[in-house]
């Protein structure tokens, strides 16, 4: 019984001397990692604080980590190498936390989409930087974005790190630091260039008129109209078409003024006559004017709706591009019918 019992107290002796044994040398796996060159770092929860934009686009961003980026990888230093993990990880929650507040939702996927709005991240490489006793860590990174499976803008980049690490325990607070710097400045590349933004606020076409052959002249025609519907009216909602489509930047959108001021020249109206409702004249007109665009509409009051119907005519090619229609059940809702055709035109998707 003895026996017994001297044998149950060396096994507790030796249980409890392995498991102080197993604390002592958790503890000291830091300092042994550091003597050997080389820190770790897992999974880091990065917070990104970037300076919000109001711009809300109605859509999901479709992000896309390539997969030459790996997800354990060494970072090398003149010091000691920084080994990471789970890297994959941290940056897909960095991205997610940066970007979903100004958008319907943030889908990853693996391939770039066939439709809808994307960024890809192509690399994302830390590089350490070395100082007398510390270490910080800044990020090369290379991303594209795009639109309906089209690529439209590049932008590569060194994001500098903001913080410095002198200890082994201060790895894990490095990465997360240089994570937050290079999703701000993403951030700001993106919403503060408005070449960069309109990739994920204007549709394909509209993009392309926008951004690669600059503002486009374009001209508002008076609305035809029926008996439903005043003349002082019509004008009103020509006058707010207008005002859109000045708003959105694409377009050196001509005046009312220098319109009726062309249809009252004497050889204008022999021509093109004073209503100008054919698509011959409206193309002319165009000419006349040196517009690539003309708009035209109706503006119709049928039983108990009031309906806008919205044509872009290029006149280049004599072909309309463009045609929206809306109908609202009160005469009073048109001038935020017109507003929508607008968005609708250009392709807006704020």
């Amino acid at each position: 019984m003895f026996n017994l019992k001297n044998r149950v107290y060396n096994v507790h002796i030796l249980l409890y001397y392995r498991e102080a044994l197993m604390k002592k040398i958790c503890f000291f796996i830091p300092f042994f990692l550091l003597m050997a060159g080389c820190a770790a770092s897992s999974f880091v929860k990065a917070d990104p604080d970037v300076d919000r934009s109001d711009v809300r686009i109605n859509a999901p961003l479709i992000i896309i980590i390539d997969k030459q980026i790996r997800d354990s990888f060494m970072v090398p230093g003149a010091a000691k190498n920084l080994s990471i993990s789970n890297y994959r990880k941290s940056l897909q929650h960095a991205l997610k936390v940066t970007f979903e507040p100004n958008f319907q939702g943030i889908e990853f996927r693996d391939e770039i989409p066939g439709t809808g709005i994307y960024l890809q991240v192509r690399s994302a490489r830390p590089i350490q930087e070395q100082f007398p006793s510390s270490i910080s860590l800044n990020v090369q990174y290379r991303i594209a974005l795009g639109s309906d499976g089209e690529e439209r803008v590049k932008i590569e980049k060194l994001s500098k790190g903001n913080f410095q690490a002198a200890t082994v325990f201060q790895m894990q607070q490095l990465l997360k630091k240089s994570m937050e710097s290079m999703c701000e400045d993403m951030y700001l590349e993106i919403f503060t260039k408005k070449e960069n933004l309109a990739v994920f606020t204007l549709k394909g076409k509209q993009y392309e008129m926008a951004t690669k052959h600059g503002k486009q002249r374009i001209a508002v025609m008076n609305f035809r109209i029926n008996s439903g519907i005043t003349k002082e009216e019509a004008q009103y909602i020509t006058d707010t078409i207008r005002t859109g489509l000045i708003k959105t930047d694409m377009f050196d959108v001509i005046t009312n003024d220098k319109i009726d001021e062309m249809l009252k020249m004497e050889g204008m109206r022999q021509a093109l006559g004073t209503e100008c409702e054919s698509k011959d004249c409206q193309i002319n007109l165009g000419r006349a004017l040196e517009c690539k665009y003309v708009v035209v509409g109706s503006i119709q009051h049928v039983f108990k709706e009031y309906s806008i119907s919205v044509k872009i005519l290029n006149v280049s090619d004599q072909r309309y591009l463009h045609a929206e229609e809306i109908t609202v059940g009160e005469k009073n809702k048109l001038p935020d019918a017109a507003r929508k055709v607008v968005e609708l035109i250009v392709g807006k998707r704020i």
